[in-house]
């Protein structure tokens, strides 16, 4: 399993907000950042449900938090102050890793700076608390995930083989997934797919004749050369 570190997350702002190509400047003295994303809740109960209530989610809110050095020389107080007393919007990414990192994913919003709160104790340095929290604006927040430039690579899958109905949960490894588009089982599109991370697909098998065909994976950067690591045989 692939595991992330504190340390690995990153906040990155962008005065002109996330429209376009945003150029984005890393917050490097933010510490404890966090992005709280919470569906509203409404109840979807009926009769039908056998006694049970039925939830479903509505909106979605999201709350970014964070820690900051008080340090009015530093480039990154100063764009956010600037936002917040101006009451101005900041384009704003929380990733868990670098902004441009295959895998690296993450909240993207245009955002305005909700509290600004400085914190004076007596045996430490003082500190900026920060939320912020997504604003009107033409361009909606999004989950992002960074793609890889080049094309992906299938190294195996696991099982390498089911029945011709299809069905099967297929674990496709490899590496260069992230932001897939597609994934074939020869020429026929999987029923489903979901990209664990950048190395791992599960993938739903369609129906397929029986024979040996290759899986590929498709993202922006290109579409997995076949080869024998990728073959699943249809029985």
């Amino acid at each position: 399993m692939s595991q992330k570190y504190g340390i690995e997350g990153k906040l990155f702002y962008c005065a002109a907000g996330i429209g376009g190509t945003p150029t984005w400047i890393e917050a490097a003295h933010l510490k404890n950042v966090s992005a709280a994303i919470d569906g509203k809740e409404v109840d979807l109960t009926t009769r039908a449900n056998g006694g049970f209530e039925a939830t479903g989610v509505a909106l979605l809110s999201a709350a970014i938090e964070a820690d900051m050095p008080h340090d009015p020389t530093d480039a990154d107080y100063i764009a956010l102050e600037t936002a917040f007393f101006a009451k101005s919007t900041i384009g704003v990414a929380v990733m868990s890793g670098a902004i441009a990192a295959a895998g690296s994913r993450g909240l993207w919003a245009d955002c305005l700076v909700t509290k600004f709160q400085r914190e004076e104790s007596a045996d430490g340095a003082q500190e900026i608390k920060l939320t912020l929290k997504p604003t009107r604006s033409a361009n909606p927040p999004s989950w992002h995930i960074i793609a890889s430039s080049t094309a992906p690579a299938v190294t195996g899958v696991s099982p390498n083989g089911g029945a011709a109905a299809g069905g099967a949960f297929v674990t496709i490894t490899g590496s260069g997934f992230s932001g897939a588009t597609a994934v074939h089982f020869g020429v026929t599109a999987a029923a489903s797919f979901v990209v664990s991370s950048d190395s791992i697909i599960v993938a739903a098998a369609p129906a397929h004749a029986a024979g040996a065909i290759d899986v590929t994976v498709t993202t922006p950067g290109g579409t997995s050369p076949t080869g024998g690591s990728d073959t699943y045989t249809y029985a």
